[in-house]
């Protein structure tokens, strides 16, 4: 029989506080930022549509579950989210080009076609 894992590990404890930062960057950066942000600190692994996707579930409180998740954010999506907009926010301040540059990549490449997007993410940020 296989171990049980414990709940706090699928399903992260979510404070109020994490969820209103979420809110509140998504309100003041706007939504394709906070999808920049999550895409670029991914290096690709998230395309913008699952980096979107996985924003709305964690708002939601659903439970979010990827490998880099559970890897480097021992399952705690809202943590994985607020880490990567930490070092988004810091390539803003020091890099303001770079990120526009970014944000304005991730825009163009919702509008590809599955296969081509996730052959972007693979090639990510080398495209850059």
């Amino acid at each position: 029989m296989l171990p049980t894992l414990h709940k706090t590990f699928i399903f992260p404890r979510r404070t109020k506080g994490a969820l209103n930062a979420l809110e509140q960057y998504i309100n003041e950066k706007g939504l394709d930022w906070v999808v920049a942000a999550l895409v670029d600190g991914s290096i690709g692994y998230y395309t913008p549509e699952i980096a979107e996707r996985m924003i709305k579930a964690t708002l939601e409180g659903k439970p979010w579950i990827s490998e880099r998740t559970l890897a480097c954010y021992s399952g705690d999506q809202v943590q994985e989210i607020l880490s990567d907009i930490r070092k988004f926010e810091y390539l803003e301040r020091h890099y303001p080009d770079r990120a526009k540059a970014i944000i304005e990549f991730v825009k163009t490449w919702r509008n590809l076609n599955t296969a081509d997007a996730l052959t972007v993410g693979l090639m990510y940020p080398t495209l850059l």
